[in-house]
């Protein structure tokens, strides 16, 4: 078995994008992208969703991301702590793809399929402020486009997750200043997890749909995510490694399964089980799929492109009967070659243009 993936990994080109070490995170994030697309198939189809683990699968998708960010941005910044160098690398990874996409969601798919005229459509209010998201306030809606759909309006319904992202950027060195001057980052980190995680629980239990919005994102709507971004944080530090074991997290990960339908309770355990599964396994000590995607990360195209492909498939073949599997194939295949041209002509070339800076700024670090 073993000569076997290694036989299929020799097709893939060997170079890690974000560490020089070998590790599964890039297929890790690869798989966690298709779980974010065949997620949000159902709902575009208005057809049920599959669940794992007690939740929807985009959305342990979307939480393996935040388990990965964390992990991985708070080596990145105590490996060289100087805010500048810090917020290039950050800026260089999420907005150079993001500009684009914005550039054809109203530019391209816009125009081919609003139901305003050219003139109606580019003198409406509605399609300048979806450049917003630019500055990552999200905005949904572009006039008159999927207007008519299952899922009607939304062109990019995966956005919502990019502000809390970045603000996690920004807020995690304030977090490293502080708790260094408390005397342990570390532990300072795990409180924010546990904090977080007590307030998404109290949120979800309660019943309430509270809303407080803050630059075009809902507060509340951020909660479930925070503790897997601390608890990433927490495990990476150098010490925690010999915490992984992938037998003990397979174990973990499916006890999660079996008490998932507890609320509160599977939260809770899912909290501990996941993030320490996905880190054993992206660490685990024989990576077998660590050659997979070294020289080209898709997973951030494959995020940005799925919905709006997605609602567009939808748009365009919705009467051909086919299934939300079927479906998702087919989406993922479509996004996955505008993954791939974002990946090379515009995600990559920018990553060399940010390691020239980084180089002016001192010190030379991937972006």
């Amino acid at each position: 078995m073993h000569r076997f993936f290694r036989g299929i990994s020799a097709y893939f080109t060997p170079t890690e994008t974000v560490s020089p070490k070998v590790n599964n995170f890039n297929i890790i994030r690869f798989i966690a992208a298709f779980m974010v697309i065949y997620g949000h198939m159902g709902a575009i189809m208005g057809q049920p969703r599959l669940q794992i683990l007690g939740q929807v699968v985009s959305t342990i998708g979307v939480r393996i991301f935040f388990i990965i960010s964390g992990y991985l941005i708070t080596k990145s910044y105590l490996s060289d702590s100087h805010f500048g160098r810090y917020m290039i690398r950050r800026s260089f990874r999420i907005f150079p793809a993001l500009i684009v996409a914005v550039l054809l969601s109203v530019f391209v798919l816009g125009p081919i399929m609003t139901t305003l005229s050219m003139s109606e459509y580019f003198a409406n209010p509605g399609t300048w402020q979806y450049f917003k998201n630019l500055i990552l306030c999200p905005v949904y809606v572009l006039p008159g486009v999927f207007s008519t759909n299952t899922y009607p309006h939304a062109v990019n319904g995966s956005i919502w997750t990019l502000p809390i992202e970045f603000a996690m950027y920004l807020i995690l060195p304030l977090l490293v200043l502080l708790f260094r001057k408390l005397g342990s980052i570390k532990w300072g980190m795990a409180v924010c997890a546990v904090a977080s995680l007590v307030a998404s629980v109290c949120y979800g239990m309660s019943g309430e749909s509270w809303r407080y919005v803050i630059h075009g994102s809902d507060i509340f709507q951020s909660l479930p995510l925070l503790p897997y971004f601390f608890l990433g944080s927490v495990f990476s530090f150098p010490e925690m490694k010999k915490c992984f074991n992938l037998q003990l997290a397979s174990v973990l990960i499916i006890l999660a399964a079996f008490v998932s339908m507890e609320r509160g309770l599977g939260e809770v355990v899912q909290f501990i089980a996941l993030p320490y599964f996905i880190l054993s396994l992206a660490l685990t000590e024989k990576p077998i799929f660590s050659k997979w995607f070294q020289k080209s990360d898709f997973s951030y195209g494959l995020y940005l492109y799925g919905f709006p492909v997605q609602q567009l498939l939808w748009a365009l073949i919705s009467k051909s009967g086919f299934g939300v599997l079927t479906m998702t194939v087919i989406s993922f295949v479509a996004t996955l070659i505008l993954a791939i041209l974002s990946w090379y002509f515009v995600e990559k070339p920018m990553q060399t243009v940010a390691k020239k800076l980084l180089a002016k700024c001192g010190k030379k670090k991937t972006a």
